[in-house]
């Protein structure tokens, strides 16, 4: 008795010890996307109601040297899409709307609104243009706009195809939903999201109106953070994107939103797979679909905004939840990227965390061969100067970075996932190429 109890201990002890790691392994992760200027912000990472992460990295205040903590508020952008879209699902399972509802039966003169089904909204193969394309909404964020407006900045462009043929993302296909669900319900947006789901959940720190919101969790956003500068950025006002991207959270708020989806709390199993279910491309309903990731099926959504990108991932059939919440909205790494390495952490034996990339010194007359400005096409480009035995580099719009020698003629920067590589060409000059994203860019340097 007593060699089976030691035993069933050992085990215990085993197991204990295997989930320790795999929270280390995590922390480290996150970790070293913060040190690399990466990742600036809140993670939370659950794995069958079990808590593996829940911190904070980075500034919640530049100004103040205020740090970021596990319980800020931040805005969630396009995540807001999936709670849109589980309304409509809602709705439709109280017979209320169809989805295949053509959009003029909510909205009769919408050019060739005859030929586009709610669907087809909820699936981005509508066709509508997306009105953030348009450069109103980086010149004006905090601007009000109306729905009459709003619908004037979309509602008369063609459509790029026909609807049903193909996939684009268009934000338009989502402020056409949140509306549409306020004739239907004969209330606004925010009072319904808030109603229906935002309440019954008990989640206290997640709302519209993120310019106006008073708690003492709310962090600033910023639109770059760079290792000697940081640039804040104004508030979009919650009418130019509403139900395509106007909601704010927190990391466990959204916990409780993946615990909703996990039980069927809204509508059953059946039209909840719906959701899940890709159109043409990897797109459901308010979200994006990966069906091998690890040998799991994950459902995701990113969220940019002005001073925010967050991303959120969930491996249904694990139970698994990975919630990241950046305050600054160009950053490094993608965060579609961390949340793929967290996952390795949890489901590939033998992951080696990444490890901070080690710098060399070079001479001034090594770096001063680097020197000059390096042309991508006519209207980019990234000059490079030498500031004692330091090299530096230059984007028009995007301020300067200090950028570190790994090799003789290699260099990487900590504000971003971005690698440089000066290679001479046939003519005996230098060409730049710049590593980021998975891509490869060459530049030619212009004297």
């Amino acid at each position: 008795m007593k060699k089976i109890l030691i035993l069933v201990i050992g085990l215990l002890a085993s197991i204990q010890s295997q989930a320790q790691t795999v929270e280390k392994k995590i922390d480290s992760v996150l970790d070293y996307y913060a040190q690399t200027f990466n990742f600036n912000g809140a993670a939370y990472v659950v794995q069958k109601g079990k808590v593996l992460l829940h911190r904070g990295y980075g500034y919640k205040d530049r100004y103040k040297n205020i740090m970021n903590d596990g319980n800020g508020v931040y805005m969630i952008g396009s995540i807001t899409k999936q709670f849109t879209a589980e309304e409509i699902l809602m709705l439709a399972t109280q017979n209320k709307l169809s989805l295949q509802d053509k959009v003029t039966k909510y909205f009769p003169d919408y050019p060739d609104g005859d030929k586009i089904t709610l669907e087809n909204l909820l699936t981005h193969t509508s066709g509508i243009y997306n009105y953030t394309e348009d450069t109103f909404w980086h010149n004006h964020p905090t601007e009000h706009v109306t729905h009459e407006q709003m619908l004037g900045f979309f509602k008369n462009k063609q459509l790029a195809f026909d609807p049903g043929s193909k996939f684009e993302y268009s934000n338009s296909n989502y402020i056409l939903l949140s509306y549409i669900i306020e004739q239907v319900t004969g209330k606004d947006y925010y009072t319904v999201i808030r109603e229906n789901i935002i309440q019954p959940l008990g989640m206290t720190h997640t709302g519209f109106d993120y310019a106006a919101l008073k708690d003492k969790n709310k962090v600033t956003g910023y639109n770059c953070i760079l290792q000697d500068s940081f640039y804040s950025c104004k508030i979009e006002d919650s009418t130019q994107s509403s139900g395509a991207g106007a909601m704010y959270s927190t990391v466990e708020d959204m916990y409780k939103w993946h615990r909703a989806l996990q039980e069927y709390r809204f509508v059953s199993k059946e039209w909840q797979e719906k959701a899940y279910t890709p159109y043409k491309d990897r797109y459901g309903y308010g979200w994006f679909i990966t069906k091998d990731l690890e040998g799991k099926r994950a459902i995701g959504h990113s969220g940019g905004i002005n001073g925010f990108y967050t991303y959120e991932l969930r491996l249904p059939e694990e139970d698994v939840f990975i919630m990241l919440m950046k305050n600054v909205q160009y950053l490094g790494a993608d965060n579609n990227e961390i949340a793929k390495d967290i996952v390795k952490c949890l489901y590939k034996p033998g992951y080696a965390v990444p490890a901070p990339r080690t710098t060399i010194s070079l001479g001034k007359d090594v770096l001063k061969q680097y020197a000059g400005e390096y042309w991508f096409d006519s209207t980019m480009s990234i000059k490079f100067t030498v500031d004692g035995n330091h090299l530096r580099s230059y984007i028009e719009g995007q301020g300067e970075d200090q950028i570190l020698p790994m090799s003789p003629n290699k260099f990487f920067t900590k504000s971003v996932d971005a690698q440089f590589e000066f290679v001479k060409n046939d003519k005996g000059n230098f060409d730049m190429y710049l590593y980021q994203h998975g891509q490869k860019m060459q530049a030619i340097r212009h004297d």
